[in-house]
């Protein structure tokens, strides 16, 4: 899979994920606020991962960490409700990640 159809996949998953996921005074912001973490994390992640630097699983650790930090810096959730979406969002991306990968 290329990188701009994973980065798609994830943006077009993620992003609703969070919105749903987030009380109702925050959906707007969270919206923005997804889509720009993902576009931070997800490039990275793959460079790193195709270079060798990280393994997949320890990179999306990082990534389930840097979301949950930026859901709770800037979009304003509280700790668990920003480790919940990450936890959620990241998770279904990740399993669908490996199952596309078969």
């Amino acid at each position: 899979m290329t990188w701009l159809l994973a980065y798609v996949l994830t943006v077009a998953i993620e992003v609703p994920l969070a919105a749903a996921l987030a009380p109702r005074d925050r959906r707007r912001r969270i919206v923005l606020d997804s889509f720009l973490l993902n576009t931070f994390t997800h490039p990275i992640l793959t460079v790193a991962v195709r270079a060798g630097w990280i393994g997949f699983a320890p990179g999306e650790i990082l990534v389930w960490v840097a979301e949950a930090i930026g859901y709770r810096a800037v979009t304003g959730l509280a700790t668990g409700r920003a480790l919940l979406v990450s936890t959620i969002a990241n998770g279904i991306t990740v399993f669908l990640a490996l199952a596309l990968a078969r």
